[in-house]
């Protein structure tokens, strides 16, 4: 709803004082006349707006002016009115889900399987054979389950013994390794664990050696599998002058007694391989 100018009500208040009087006059013009006798019986037609007399023609003249006046206000009042908002649409009712809809099945969990764990192994015994025998510079671990206190981990010294708790000096080298895990096992059992677990073995093998003709002599370390092949690629390979016919090995346990060997023959710890000259 809206308001009109102030000077269209001024007008519009102008014209109804100004149609007011127009109307008082009429009706007193209209008195006069039926007061007087008719002419004649007939019935005569009604008077047009130009013979209604002068106050009727002063009337049509004030609306004509209010209507030229204030039809413009009223126009501009229009335009500057806003436009109204456009109804919001009605909310549309989401349809329901229907209830024979299927819930969508759990995703299944299969917990991954358990990692199983395997302790480290020693350097294989077949290396140096069934027989290989602990000497002086080969790395020796004692393990006993659940007593961390006689558990150990040395190298074996030039003297070839180790002291050892409540067994003192223990003679390892010249001894396998099954020989040294049964010498402690009866030493503990009895008087100090009533069923001792024992395992004995060997992390590092002691050097072997390689001399002659090679390209860089000398000591290395122990690998499963060594033969002088692989001997010799760990001294940098045979000189030019090596003779592969001309190879020996002086086993440890034998020193004085030479063996012929070729490039597959096996190297243990504690062995020296020379590489001799050829002829040219």
């Amino acid at each position: 709803m809206f308001q009109l100018p102030r000077r269209a009500m001024h007008a519009i208040g102008l014209a109804l004082l100004l149609s007011g009087a127009a109307a008082l006059q009429s009706c007193a013009w209209l008195s006069t006349q039926a007061s007087e006798p008719p002419a004649d019986v007939a019935v005569k037609p009604a008077a047009s707006p130009a013979q209604a007399g002068p106050a009727a023609s002063q009337s049509a003249e004030i609306a004509a002016a209010f209507r030229k006046q204030v039809q413009p206000a009223l126009q501009r009042e229009q335009q500057r009115q806003p436009a109204s908002a456009p109804a919001a649409p009605a909310p549309v009712a989401a349809a329901p889900v229907a209830a024979s809809r299927a819930a969508p099945p759990a995703a299944s969990f299969t917990p991954p399987p358990t990692a199983s764990f395997t302790p480290p192994a020693s350097l294989p015994r077949a290396a140096a054979g069934q027989g290989y025998r602990i000497g002086v510079g080969d790395r020796v671990r004692i393990d006993v389950r659940g007593e961390p206190d006689l558990s150990m981990d040395f190298a074996v010294g030039q003297t070839g013994t180790v002291s050892y708790p409540f067994l003192g000096e223990l003679a390892v080298a010249g001894q396998t390794v099954d020989q040294l895990q049964a010498r402690i096992d009866q030493g503990l059992r009895g008087g100090y664990l009533v069923n001792p677990d024992v395992r004995v073995m060997i992390t590092e093998y002691r050097k072997f050696y390689i001399n002659g003709e090679v390209k860089i002599p000398g000591g290395y370390s122990f690998i499963a599998g060594l033969t002088v092949r692989q001997a010799a690629a760990l001294a940098g390979g045979f000189t030019e002058r090596a003779s592969m016919n001309k190879i020996t090995v002086y086993r440890e346990a034998t020193p004085t007694n030479a063996q012929s060997a070729n490039l597959d023959t096996p190297v243990y710890p504690g062995d020296t391989v020379v590489v001799a000259q050829g002829l040219f």
